[in-house]
């Protein structure tokens, strides 16, 4: 209490019968200290229906659909490794702090924040989501191979993106046969799809000539994707990571032991991390000498305002999922958002123009303008801006520079030689705005050996080591259905990008922040990292396992449909037995205790695997409920968009888009007490608001407008 009394921030993440137990009053701790902001963390949120419901975070992945998408057909659904949702809800809820932070800095109200694991997760999924009501046909479990996941080679397993012709053709010319990338049957990524089998015998035993990093290092400067599938005692050992002295070490009693460092970098205040804890960690401080940001009374402590960032400007070069996500998070958040494209290279996730469409539209019908009806691109640029200008030319990058010169952030996630060869690096960007603050978001980060090397999600995954741990039990590593590291990497630079901002408060300048996506992404596996940096060995595939449950895993049910459960405890053990009716497993010893079912536990799962599959699985789900034990039906994204009781707790609201209609997207996973989050409105249809930014913040006439459009510099169609 007395630390609260004297703090800034106060995050907590205690049950009901925690608060009741301790005696917990955050009121009279608020009117004790009116500064303090308080972040509650939540599994389904404070004061809903689902308050006391019990979870996992394996029946979290179950509800929101994410269980659905992970595995090979046909076998069990899995989770992400470690606990990712939790992960996720953690990188919101710094999120939520910062944000609350700077808004009472600049307005003098403090505020309470709720931030729930449900709604993280949900809303790290929305385009998936939304692809899902878009088609009707939600996306599922997927094989593994060269159209998607890994593939083998000679010393484990890649990742290769060769969906594109010129990509495919280079990887043919690497492997000194350039003729083969013009047979028929494999000249387009359609027909590779169809013909995977047969492409497969010809591919595999090429690629089992060559080292993973022989692939990542001949395919990557040709500007094919390549993710190599790294053991926690490869990150350990891996040139570029040591470059960027990506870990830090710690010692305990004589051992060393590492952990992934910080998940970003900043150029003027850079993170720090302390060595093991004392006493002089927990003692009192006097707020006013430490504290150097601008404090304010608290003022009615009702007042409702816009969105925590409302009055910022952001100007960005996002794309795809990680870089648009965090720049939607910002617009969520009140920033305005100017979204930069070129009609000559749209963003990805527009789903491309005919007669090459990749999109995912509403009844599978491209439309007129296809690329402004793709579910990925509106799933993660609503309530944007969006303007086109063609930055190969100077006169656009002019104008660019005139945005920078009057806006707060620039963030980019681009590989890494990109935004140097534009000339738009940070030097260039403070040279007419010293408070800018750039974020960039490279695979690999903008130093070291892979720098330069581009990447996306599917390839990530594998060198974060998030691919290697994934997969059944003595099963090969896998990809998993959706890479969703992509939204961790996005909220964290979202976090980031927040911090700069307040920082600019105090010093008056703006600093360049760097996310590597691959070592944000490595901090999901911390826990693995540290247990194989003490044991020397490399942990092995987790399927549905969690070091602190047994039985856990996904199990099907009388009805074919698959139901996810987690035991953590002797007390739910006990109700888990007696609810089901399972006395003769409930007497067994080697399942008495919670240490003898963890040791046991792929016996046990064997076990329950039978018991299971001979209930219904809607009354599984509802008994165990009842008994306080974690339990949920899997479901697929489209049930999940499609929930009833997520609707009823108001988890999605109706948003209506000019080519795309009305359609259903899931609520940011904040909500502030006195800057709530305001609808963003849809995404921005290609090149929509060229004209009133050029208009309004660059002060053109019309002509000016019309010279630029017919210069073809700008336009609302793609020139591809």
């Amino acid at each position: 209490r007395e630390l609260a009394l004297s703090a800034d921030l106060l995050i907590e993440d205690f049950s009901n019968k925690e608060i009741r137990t301790f005696g917990l009053n955050f009121a009279n701790i608020r009117e004790l200290n009116p500064a303090i902001i308080i972040c509650s963390m939540s599994p389904f949120g404070r004061g809903t229906k689902w308050e006391e419901k019990p979870w996992s975070d394996l029946t979290i992945q179950a509800l929101t659909g994410m269980c659905s998408v992970n595995g090979e057909q046909g076998k069990s659904p899995l989770k992400e490794p470690g606990t990712e949702s939790e992960f996720i809800t953690g990188a919101n809820a710094f999120v939520a702090s910062v944000a609350a932070l700077m808004n009472r800095d600049a307005t003098g109200i403090a505020q309470q924040v709720n931030v729930s694991v449900l709604k993280s997760v949900l809303h790290s999924y929305s385009p998936y989501l939304l692809a899902a009501l878009h088609t009707g046909n939600p996306r599922q479990q997927q094989d593994q191979g060269l159209h998607f996941g890994l593939v083998p080679c000679k010393d484990g397993y890649v990742s290769l993106s060769v969906r594109h012709e010129p990509t495919w053709e280079h990887m043919w010319l690497f492997f000194g046969d350039p003729k083969f990338a013009q047979n028929p049957k494999f000249d387009t990524a359609i027909k590779r799809r169809d013909n995977e089998e047969e492409l497969s015998k010809i591919l595999f035993p090429i690629l089992a000539n060559y080292s993973r990093k022989e692939l990542l290092h001949g395919l990557s400067p040709l500007r094919i994707l390549v993710g190599i599938a790294n053991s926690v005692s490869d990150l350990l050992e891996d040139e570029h990571l040591k470059f960027r002295n990506a870990f830090v070490e710690f010692e305990n009693e004589g051992k060393f032991w590492k952990m992934p460092g910080a998940p970003f970098q900043m150029s003027l205040t850079p993170l720090k991390f302390k060595g093991e804890l004392s006493s002089k960690d927990f003692s009192i401080w006097d707020h006013s000498a430490n504290n150097t940001s601008k404090v304010f009374p608290n003022s009615t402590g009702t007042q409702r305002m816009k969105g925590p960032l409302s009055g910022m400007r952001g100007v960005v070069l996002t794309q795809a999922w990680s870089g648009a996500y965090s720049t939607q998070l910002l617009s969520d958040l009140g920033m305005e958002i100017i979204q930069v494209e070129s009609v000559t290279r749209m963003d990805p996730w527009r789903g491309g123009v005919p007669p090459k469409l990749a999109g995912l539209y509403p009844e599978s019908d491209p439309g007129d303008r296809p690329w402004d009806r793709n579910a990925l691109y509106n799933g993660v640029n609503r309530g944007k801006k969006a303007i086109t200008l063609d930055l190969n030319h100077s006169e656009a990058k002019d104008v660019f520079m005139e945005l920078v010169s009057i806006s707060d952030v620039v963030v980019e996630n681009f590989s890494g030689r990109v935004i140097s060869n534009l000339g738009l690096d940070y030097d260039s960007l403070r040279s007419v705005n010293p408070s800018i603050v750039m974020v960039r978001m490279p695979t690999y980060g903008t130093s070291g050996p892979y720098s330069n090397y581009a990447g996306n999600g599917g390839t990530t995954e594998p060198v974060s080591g998030m691919s290697y741990l994934m997969g059944y039990r003595d099963g090969p590593p896998i990809n998993s259905g959706i890479m969703h590291t992509d939204a961790y990497s996005g909220v964290l630079a979202c976090g980031a990008t927040i911090s700069a901002l307040r920082e600019r408060v105090v010093s008056g300048v703006g600093q360049e922040v760097e996310i590597s996506q691959q070592e944000a992404s490595m901090t999901l596996l911390a826990e693995y990292i540290m247990e194989g940096s003490i044991s020397g060995t490399s942990p092995m595939r987790q399927g549905n396992s969690n070091r602190d449950y047994a039985p856990q895993g996904c199990y099907r049910s009388k009805d074919s449909i698959w139901v996810a459960i987690s035991v953590k405890t002797d007390d739910q053990w006990r109700s888990f037995c007696h609810s089901l009716g399972l006395e003769d497993l409930f007497a067994k010893k080697d399942y008495a205790t919670k240490d003898s079912r963890i040791r046991n536990a792929i016996q046990l799962d064997s076990e329950i695997t039978e018991c299971i599959s001979g209930y219904m699985s809607e009354d599984v789900a509802k008994k165990l409920q009842d008994a306080l034990v974690p339990c949920e039906k899997i479901l697929t994204l489209l049930e999940a968009a499609e929930n009833k009781d997520f609707h009823e707790m108001k988890l999605f609201e109706e948003i209506s888009h000019p080519e795309s209609g009305n359609f259903d997207y899931p609520v940011p996973p904040w909500d502030f007490e006195t800057t709530p989050v305001q609808s963003p409105g849809p995404a921005p249809m290609l090149g929509q608001h060229s004209e009133e930014v050029f208009r309004d913040l660059n002060g053109w006439s019309e002509g000016e407008i019309m010279r630029f459009k017919n210069l073809q510099l700008t336009g609302t169609d793609p020139l591809i």
